[in-house]
């Protein structure tokens, strides 16, 4: 479970991506994504484009720290 959450992570750091794709590149399901995603912070859905589909619609992405 924490190599999927360490691959969940890698994928919505590296561009925005709705559930589906995220999914999809992970190998599980939504719901388990949907469950994983409540134990990673900081993650922000909001609505965009999908840099993996292009689908318009909610999307994950972290939260980039800015660094003083």
């Amino acid at each position: 479970m924490s190599d999927t959450i360490t691959l969940i992570t890698s994928l919505i750091q590296e561009r925005p991506m709705c559930l589906p794709c995220i999914a999809a590149r992970a190998g599980t399901t939504e719901t388990t994504v949907r469950a994983l995603l409540a134990r990673i912070v900081p993650i922000v859905w909001y609505g965009e484009r999908c840099r993996a589909c292009g689908q318009t619609g909610i999307v994950v992405s972290l939260i980039h720290q800015s660094v003083a």
